[in-house]
């Protein structure tokens, strides 16, 4: 390759190994990227091994690459046709030292679609790049010493994603990590539209009998928390709009998450359902309980979020070991989400003693915004826009807090419902009970707080 691009081998970077070796590497890539032996087309390790290295002389003659540099996003798009290329890496000798060759490194051309299965879960020790002009559908394994690098139409990741070094994951239309993890020590998640990262839940029904009553219980669970994770720094960019659902954004250094239309940080719901009845149907008990699962924006350093519209924070956490600042071009809310549970049972079977009762009760889960340093929430910053902080908490540490609108700021509670109403029938008496409570949880923020009211001005 390095003769055939008129370079003096002598003269260059030292390679990982001879050719055998290098075939191997390249044959071990593919097996990784593909899960079969040889690409379409080829039958032998040799005759795919100088393909491939012949297409990457052309690709790199035509648009003039230099030997060790990767391919970037933008030239591994204009593939049209698989090949290698000799990247620089950095590998450790067996006395310690360090010492830079050039790998060959496969590039698989865009595809129709990449679809990964558990069956055939991808471990690189290098880095990984999968390129597909239609939808990648992870569900296994795709991780990498250096880097990882997924490009898609569309991006459906349950499985694991992650890299040593940079991850990207980057699609023209949406990203969905459904109860994956994607990671790394740098991370950037790229959607031309929407990045929604979600848990998933799942159903588990079972019958029962208890006593003289039989019924069902269902109960929807949490799978694995959808999860974009880095060492370093987290970045999520989405077109149009970011959606958490129970998910979690985590970074050792920096998050910054930037939304073209909205970003919803917000709960995944959760529920558990008795239903029994016995006597032919005279008695009868239902209880259902919902339980909101939140998310969270959490960092070492600083969060910064952005949006063009709205920001929307639902029982769920924003936390910065740093500085924590949400800044939206039209509204900021901060407020609380519910867990419930609705109670209710009659007894009809005894005509001596009748009753029925039924019960509803509300729990408020706080959002919670928070920083070691200072925390800014700033609503209207593209033109007219209020910032609502309910029933939840803003608190910085050793900074302050500053609360910046175009339009109103409200700093308010939430109301948490508690009722419960029956009957009752004997031979001696008969009496009738209900009860109403109403609970407000009122917004929290520590005394360093500013507000500040920007009115836009008006032709």
């Amino acid at each position: 390759m390095l003769r055939a691009l008129n370079l003096d081998p002598a003269k260059t970077i030292k390679r990982l190994g001879d050719g055998a070796y290098e075939e191997q590497l390249v044959r071990n890539q593919i097996t990784q990227l593909t899960g079969r032996t040889f690409l379409d087309g080829f039958h032998d390790n040799l005759s795919e091994y100088t393909a491939l290295m012949n297409n990457g002389v052309t690709y790199a003659r035509e648009f003039g690459l230099t030997p060790g540099i990767a391919l970037s996003a933008e030239q591994m798009a204009r593939l049209t046709s698989d090949m290698v290329w000799l990247v620089e890496q950095d590998v450790t000798l067996p006395d310690g030292s360090h010492q830079t060759v050039l790998v060959p490194t496969v590039y698989l051309a865009q595809a129709n679609a990449v679809d990964l299965k558990h069956s055939g879960a991808l471990v690189a020790g290098n880095s990984v790049t999968l390129n597909a002009s239609g939808d990648v559908n992870n569900s296994g394994h795709v991780t990498s010493n250096l880097a990882t690098t997924i490009i898609g139409n569309n991006v459906v990741n349950s499985g694991i994603i992650g890299s040593g070094g940079t991850t990207a994951v980057v699609a023209v239309q949406d990203v969905r990590n459904t109860s994956g993890r994607i990671g790394g020590n740098d991370v950037v998640v790229q959607a031309g539209r929407d990045v929604i990262n979600e848990t998933q839940t799942y159903g588990v029904s079972k019958s029962f009998t208890d006593r003289s009553f039989s019924g069902t219980t269902t109960n929807t669970s949490a799978d694995a928390i959808g999860t974009i994770s880095a060492t370093n720094s987290a970045t999520v960019i989405a077109g149009r709009d970011v959606n958490l659902n129970g998910a979690l954004i985590q970074s050792g250094g920096d998050a910054t998450v930037m939304a073209g239309r909205d970003l919803n940080v917000g709960t995944t719901t959760l529920t558990s359902t008795k239903d029994s009845s016995g006597h032919g149907g005279q008695d009868f008990r239902h209880d259902t309980v919902t339980q909101e699962l939140g998310s969270g924006i959490v960092a070492g350093g600083n969060v910064t979020t952005v949006s063009g519209r709205d920001a929307t924070l639902t029982g769920s956490t924003v936390a910065a070991g740093g500085d924590a600042a949400m800044i939206a071009g039209r509204d900021v809310t901060v407020t609380a989400s519910k867990d419930t549970r609705t109670y209710s049972e009659q007894s009809l079977s005894n005509s001596q003693s009748q009753h029925a009762n039924s019960s509803y009760d509300e729990r408020v889960n706080s959002s919670s915004v928070s920083a070691g340093g200072n925390v800014v929430l700033a609503a209207g910053q593209a033109g007219g826009g209020d910032l609502a902080v309910m029933g939840s908490s803003v608190t910085a540490d050793k900074g302050g807090v500053a609360l910046v609108s175009t339009g109103d700021v409200a700093i308010g509670s939430v109301s948490e419902t508690h009722d419960s109403q029956g009957w009752s029938r004997s031979m001696i008496a008969a009496t009738r009970l209900r009860r109403r409570r109403v609970r407000s949880v009122r917004a929290r923020s520590i005394s360093r707080t500013r507000i500040i009211r920007r009115r836009t001005s008006r032709a």
